[in-house]
């Protein structure tokens, strides 16, 4: 069932859908360095990307179209993901990656645009603003984790001399989200040239995203405030 607000559609099948989406992020994020050396860690890893692509796909079906698209998507992560978690010597895992990645570029797109487009600022839109970041961050970590797949020599990590660690796991999340918020440490390095273009264009990308989102938030709550909005 749709939702309408104001006389406009409201965005995903449930009419919280934005919160819940971010709910799962938020856990995804939490959970993930804790997963190192557990048991069941790969399993429970892909039960939370399941359900980070599952609510992120009602999160953005505005419209029949959109929702197949969306679907479509994250039905082929999906199983990518688990093909490769019971099959990794038939799936290999860039294939998961790449259909992530794929699905983490829409989601956000579709969430900026609902952002930009939305006629007042509630809970709703505050929650797809921050949801839209993490995705970002999670898009990029997919991008750092195929880069060093592809050249384990593309990082390199100032705080183990001598050796280089795979970026992947909680490590990539890590690095992709300080690298998005120009944060800096220097403990990760990115050596190679697409490595460091990644890193340019997400730390430009980040700053774009939060001055547009600043700046739109703040102009629609002006604006209602002007026509007598509480």
């Amino acid at each position: 069932m749709m939702f309408r607000r104001n006389g406009e559609l409201w965005p995903g099948l449930w009419r919280h859908s934005a919160a819940i989406f971010l709910g799962m992020l938020v856990l995804l994020y939490v959970t993930e360095p804790y997963l190192e050396g557990v048991a069941l860690a790969k399993l429970l890893r892909s039960t939370m990307f399941t359900l980070v692509l599952f609510t992120g796909a009602l999160a953005v079906g505005e419209r029949k179209k959109l929702l197949i698209w969306a679907g479509l998507l994250s039905a082929a992560a999906i199983l990518l993901l688990w093909a490769n978690h019971l099959r990794p010597d038939l799936v290999p895992r860039e294939y998961a990656l790449a259909t992530g990645l794929l699905f983490s570029l829409f989601v956000s797109i579709r969430l900026v645009r609902f952002i930009l487009r939305a006629p007042v600022v509630d809970g709703e839109v505050l929650c797809a603003a921050v949801a839209t970041y993490l995705m970002f961050g999670l898009a990029f970590s997919f991008m750092y984790i195929l880069v060093g797949r592809a050249d384990p020599q593309a990082f390199a990590w100032t705080v183990v001399a001598g050796e280089h660690p795979d970026l992947d796991g909680f490590t990539s999340m890590y690095y992709s989200l300080t690298t998005q918020a120009t944060l800096g440490y220097g403990d990760i390095v990115p050596v190679s040239r697409t490595g460091r273009l990644i890193a340019m264009a997400q730390s430009v990308g980040g700053l774009f995203y939060m001055t547009l989102l600043v700046s739109r938030l703040v102009s629609v709550y002006s604006s209602g405030h002007k026509n007598g909005k509480p």
